[in-house]
């Protein structure tokens, strides 16, 4: 019960976290007045703004996965594979060989992560004029997907040679910790030139002369912004309740259990 318990609690301190996170990227949103790229100035502060895409300074960029023609691009490889893990094995029935059912016992899933985001600059214009968008630390929100696929061996190249994965390795008593096979998940996320989105960010002067549009909290974003906010904002509310429910069961299972 006192475990139980416990587990609760953390899961309402998550849940409030999260909660917290959700409300602010609402506030944030909400506070962003939606602007022209011709209105802008160093001191607009936070705004919002609709346009659409068009190539950076950098041009045309290529997508890692898809080779996709895009402005801005997020690839995530992740592998993953089950692994003899030796602190587990036991030959129970004493036989000196590790069947199927002891190996499965002593068998743990295993995973790593690969990600490539662009950091170049896109412009963002609308029927007034144009602004950059720094896109460092940007979320993406409904962005195109252009690659989501399970299985098969990693992309030519994309993961340095030492880290191709090894072959399976056998699974007996006394060998090296058995491997098995890789399965890789790959997802793609890419911001084409012509795309329509609105962008909610901090206004800043760049090196280069232009207005700048990015900083802490960028949302780039194929809906629209009202629908954004709205979202953003039933998140926050469904997690404090899920926070409020899940600290209250913790408290009551610690003090059952006590």
């Amino acid at each position: 019960m006192v475990a139980a318990g416990l587990v609760a609690l953390a899961a309402a301190l998550l849940a409030a976290l999260y909660a917290t996170s959700a409300a602010a990227t609402a506030r944030r949103l909400a506070g962003a007045s939606t602007r022209t790229c011709a209105s802008l100035t160093p001191s607009s502060g936070r705004v919002g703004v609709g346009g659409r895409v068009e190539e950076g300074p950098h041009g045309a960029l290529k997508a890692p996965l898809s080779g996709t023609a895009c402005v801005w691009y997020r690839a995530v490889v992740t592998e993953r594979w089950t692994e003899l893990d030796r602190a587990f094995v036991r030959d129970i029935d004493q036989d000196g060989y590790l069947d199927r059912s002891e190996a499965d016992a002593a068998t743990r899933e295993q995973r790593r992560t690969d990600a490539d985001v662009s950091a170049h600059p896109f412009v963002l214009r609308d029927a007034t004029g144009s602004i950059l968008v720094d896109t460092r630390g940007m979320t993406a929100d409904r962005l195109t997907q252009s690659v989501r696929t399970t299985a098969g061996p990693p992309v030519q190249g994309y993961f340095p040679d030492n880290m191709i994965p090894i072959e399976r390795a056998g699974f007996g008593v006394g060998r090296a910790s058995g491997r098995g096979p890789s399965r890789f998940d790959r997802e793609e996320t890419v911001l084409m030139p012509g795309q329509q989105v609105f962008v909610s960010g901090t206004v800043a002067p760049h090196p280069s002369g232009r207005l700048v549009i990015g900083g802490r909290g960028l949302v780039v974003s194929s809906r629209d912004p009202d629908e954004l906010r709205t979202e953003h904002a039933a998140r926050a509310r469904l997690a404090q309740l899920a926070a409020l429910v899940a600290a209250v069961a913790g408290v009551a299972l610690i003090v059952v259990g006590g």
